[in-house]
């Protein structure tokens, strides 16, 4: 025996994978932000684009060992979707609060990013 641990190429080649998602981190961030100021700006069909990003990275955190990027994406989404699903405009206590769950999707990437 090779003194290797069962499953350790598998544990090595997640976290490969993990680091380059977490590398995409900044790029994802300037993405949303972006959106997120469309839809500050009342830009037709911005938030529709926003869900569309934080639906993708709710999904994607968990899987990528990220759990705490699920949990403010999926909170960013379902604000979207109380706001714009009831077809209202977005106040500015709406725009703060989706604020807060971006600034905490930010810091879930930070943190993950600084413990690789």
């Amino acid at each position: 025996m090779s003194g290797e641990r069962p499953g350790g190429d598998l544990e090595a080649q997640f976290a490969a994978l993990r680091a380059e998602y977490l590398v995409g981190a900044p790029a994802k961030m300037a993405e949303l932000w972006s959106c997120f100021a469309r839809v500050q700006n009342g830009e037709r069909g911005a938030a529709p684009d926003l869900r569309v990003l934080v639906h993708r990275l709710a999904g994607s955190g968990g899987a990528y060992g990220v759990p705490a990027v699920t949990e403010r994406s999926r909170a960013a989404e379902q604000l979207i979707d109380r706001i714009h699903g009831a077809g209202r405009a977005w106040s500015a206590a709406d725009l703060e609060q989706l604020r807060a769950h971006l600034n905490g999707v930010a810091d879930a990437f930070d943190r993950a990013r600084s413990t690789e």
